[in-house]
């Protein structure tokens, strides 16, 4: 997948994700429900109210293939380079995504196109980016 989508994953994340392959080997793609996310942020991803009823897809749907829409994930932000992980079921705008830096084991909630559309305008997409988990340890 890493070389498909011409990047590096963060080795903190193979391993997760060699976990997650082992203990779920014949499914195609993974539904999960959390209780609650992280506590440790000020700002809460707006949809952290809706959990009880939402349950979220890890399917890896990598980066989008249109370079514009590409680059808003890649170059967004100054601080982030967000690798998509997983939606929430049945609605694929609403993403969890990683940073591909090696150094930050944080899991974001954001909508797709909030993200397009920051980036279109020329600001900063961290601002649309909430951390929901500080590790896939604490999900």
């Amino acid at each position: 997948m890493a070389q498909q989508q011409n990047i590096k994953l963060p080795e903190w994340f193979q391993l997760y994700r060699t976990t997650l392959a082992e203990a779920f080997n014949s499914e195609t793609e993974l539904l999960i429900q959390f209780d609650r996310f992280s506590t440790e942020f000020d700002v809460g991803t707006p949809s952290r109210f809706e959990l009880s009823e939402t349950w979220y897809e890890l399917s890896f749907p990598g980066l989008p293939r249109k370079g514009l829409e590409r680059q808003a994930l890649l170059k967004g932000s100054p601080t982030l380079k967000i690798f998509p992980i997983g939606m929430k079921e049945g609605d694929p705008d609403l993403q969890l995504g990683i940073n591909l830096s090696d150094s930050e084991t944080t899991i974001y909630q954001f909508s797709l196109s909030s993200v397009f559309a920051t980036f279109s305008a020329g600001e900063d997409t961290a601002t649309v980016l909430f951390p929901v988990f500080t590790s896939p340890a604490t999900c």
